[in-house]
């Protein structure tokens, strides 16, 4: 985060990087599912809407459909433990 200025630093076609200050994650350049490490030079700061296009070029739609139903699947079963944690 301190070499990216907690920015975005997505490439940008028409040259420079986005630059945003929104939702900033870490992001693999070389996604984990591919074989990426979890190093400096493998991680940059990305806004979470380039972070999601990052990976969906990497690893293709349906593999990001898939996630992202898992993703809400599992929010759902957290919700539904909270609601039976607190139902005293």
């Amino acid at each position: 985060r301190l070499r990216d200025g907690d920015r975005c630093a997505y490439p940008l076609d028409a040259g420079g990087v986005c630059g945003s200050t929104w939702q900033v994650e870490l992001d693999h350049v070389v996604p984990l599912a591919l074989g990426g490490q979890t190093t400096v030079a493998n991680l940059r700061c990305a806004c979470r809407a380039h972070n999601a296009y990052a990976a969906g070029l990497a690893l293709g739609p349906s593999l990001m459909v898939s996630a992202a139903a898992l993703a809400v699947h599992a929010r759902r079963g957290l919700d539904d433990r909270l609601v039976e944690d607190n139902a005293c």
